[in-house]
């Protein structure tokens, strides 16, 4: 009780968490989907919870954003990690949003990513900007496609983009101060792909 009540949105998130919309409290749902006492606590207790709770239980095609999660796979585990931090919302709606005709769930699945790499890269603060970045088109293909050619595995650009700095440190990179990025320049100098993973893949990278 004291992990759910001692942050700053603990009001909202806790009312929505008695609210009964369908004859049973939310509380009950998500009892009856898997989730356990702590992994509720774990997303009630933090200040952006109400935002991505709600957003959790939307319906924008007559099932909720938890049921298109559970069928793509993500237990309740995974969901927990994905919703419990302040910039939750930001990034489950970026995951669902159609830009080509599919979502950038399918896009990511496509690419060779897991749901733990998509936890991973949805649970923390930052979230929403890096994805964004790894989506973003420089002559004519992704940052994600620069990525992979350059040699990155997808467990490499999950550790780079799982963190709060991501977009920053990941901007930096591809900047070209002389005609080359500074992802060529690192490589001319002997850094491995996971050199620089391990370089860009901190808050403060």
């Amino acid at each position: 009780i004291v992990k759910m009540v001692g942050n700053i949105g603990a009001k909202q998130a806790l009312e929505w968490l008695f609210a009964k919309p369908e004859d049973k409290s939310n509380l009950d749902i998500l009892k009856e989907n898997g989730f356990n006492p702590g992994d509720i606590v774990k997303m009630v207790g933090n200040g952006g919870a109400k935002q991505a709770l709600d957003w959790l239980f939307a319906k924008p095609e007559d099932k909720s954003n938890l049921d298109i999660l559970t069928e793509n796979g993500f237990n309740p585990g995974d969901i927990v990690k994905m919703v419990g931090n302040n910039g939750a919302k930001q990034a489950l709606a970026w995951l669902f949003t159609k830009p080509e005709d599919k979502s950038n769930l399918d896009i990511l699945t496509e690419n060779g990513f897991s749901t733990g790499d998509i936890v991973k890269m949805v649970g923390n603060d930052g979230a929403k900007q890096a994805l964004e970045w790894l989506f973003t088109k420089q002559e004519d293909k992704s940052n994600l496609d620069i990525l992979t050619e350059n040699g990155f595995s997808t467990k490499n650009i999950v550790k780079m983009v799982g963190n709060k700095g991501a977009k920053q440190a990941l901007d930096w990179l591809f900047t070209k101060p002389e005609d080359k990025s500074n992802l060529d320049i690192l490589k001319e100098n002997g850094f491995s792909t996971g050199d620089i993973v391990k370089m860009v893949g901190n808050d403060g990278a």
